[in-house]
């Protein structure tokens, strides 16, 4: 399959982070220079704010290399798929020591990650769906990890917008629904289990 996202960039930092955030989430990507000629194949290009303007195309996404390279990410993904909004997208998040996260829209992985703490990990679920158009937004946190998952439920309660549906899930067998998405990296075997846990129905808590 052509990669439908271009990379157009004369700024070394700023490609090194948008390409090292391409290729952690596997997705194919064409580099091109500021100026030249765009395949057909291409739905997005995604370049700095100072070479925008020396780029010829309808769809172009400017990039802060220090700030806003996933969120770029996420809706270069939204361009490609061709939808001015997503129907559904869900949060799964593992609870414990360390917090898996995995964000789903209509049913496709978007990112998978981890987080140490409950605030990294509200302001992760926050920044996530801040910039996403949905005609719901789910966060489903797994129901093991007492601590762990009642400090964070708490702290979402607080934070979530009013419209974001929370819910506790049961974790049993979500490693055998996430088997597909196994990563390489043990640091994100936790994200693998919160695709598991984003992909099943639960109880509703607010």
């Amino acid at each position: 399959m052509s990669a439908q996202i271009a990379v157009a960039t004369l700024s070394g930092k700023a490609y090194y982070a948008i390409v090292n955030e391409l290729k952690k989430r596997k997705i194919p990507f064409l580099s091109l220079k500021p100026g030249d000629t765009v395949p057909v194949h291409v739905k997005v290009i995604i370049t700095t704010a100072a070479e925008e303007s020396e780029i010829k195309y309808p769809r172009i996404l400017t990039c802060d290399a220090n700030k806003n390279v996933e969120k770029i990410i996420d809706k270069a993904l939204q361009i490609i798929s061709g939808k001015a909004a997503y129907k559904r997208v869900v949060i799964g998040i593992d609870p414990g020591k360390t917090f898996g996260f995995a964000l789903l829209a209509d049913e496709r992985v978007l990112k998978m990650s981890s987080y140490t703490t409950v605030p990294d990990t509200v302001v992760g679920v926050l920044e996530a769906l801040e910039d996403l158009h949905a005609t719901k937004k789910i966060v489903r946190v797994g129901d093991g990890a007492d601590p762990y998952r009642l400090r964070l439920i708490q702290a979402l309660s607080k934070k979530l917008p009013t419209e974001v549906s929370l819910e506790t899930v049961s974790e049993k067998e979500t490693t055998r629904i996430a088997k597909g998405f196994m990563p390489r990296r043990k640091t994100l075997l936790d994200a693998a289990s919160a695709i598991g846990i984003a992909s099943r129905s639960g109880r509703r808590i607010r």
